[in-house]
């Protein structure tokens, strides 16, 4: 059970982290080449956008636990869970929406996300009596990290040699990518 239960937490921490990582990154070239014609709405956006990110890997890894839950017999904690981040989320809406406009509706929706992760993995926890390793999801986070640092250092390079927007995004995304698959591999291999 814990090995079933690693594969699917690391997994989805796995493809959400350089996901989110990467669009941090590189959130104003996506952005620029999904709405060219949108400058000012991009350059608005693109804070938010990067709020975002860490609640973007909190919910994907709460999905799996979701399901978790209903198979040791907690089929209504999914619910409770999600009613405890929508008033987390209204909270936060109120307290930061007035001091940070946007991009404080993108970390009060962050933070319901966080909350809902921790209170998700907390129950099945508990239910299932498990007790997780923190190693693995450490080197997730830090594969996500040096993913990100090498598609920052690569996208800078790209626009020093005169690189266009899509060439930077391209270069940038690729090199993240190399370094978190090569940091990575021996992780997913692992949980085999």
């Amino acid at each position: 059970m814990e090995r079933g239960t690693m594969q699917a937490l690391i997994t989805s921490a796995a493809i959400a982290v350089p996901s989110a990582v990467g669009l941090g990154v590189m959130a104003p070239e996506v952005l620029g080449i999904l709405y060219p014609a949108h400058s000012d709405e991009v350059a608005v956006c693109i804070a938010p956008l990067r709020w975002l990110m860490a609640g973007m890997v909190c919910l994907c890894v709460s999905y799996p636990l979701f399901s978790m839950l209903q198979a040791v017999g907690k089929p209504a904690a999914p619910l409770k869970i999600m009613l405890f981040g929508t008033a987390v989320k209204l909270l936060g809406n109120l307290l930061l929406i007035p001091l940070m406009g946007v991009s404080g509706a993108a970390l009060s929706t962050t933070l319901c996300y966080v909350g809902i992760l921790l209170l998700a993995l907390r129950a099945y926890l508990k239910s299932s009596g498990l007790c997780l390793p923190f190693v693995p999801f450490g080197k997730t986070a830090y594969s996500g990290a040096m993913c990100g640092g090498a598609a920052f250092l690569a996208r800078s390079a790209a626009y020093r040699a005169g690189a266009s927007p899509f060439t930077a995004l391209i270069f940038s995304a690729l090199a993240g990518a190399a370094v978190y698959i090569f940091l990575i591999r021996g992780l997913i291999g692992r949980l085999r």
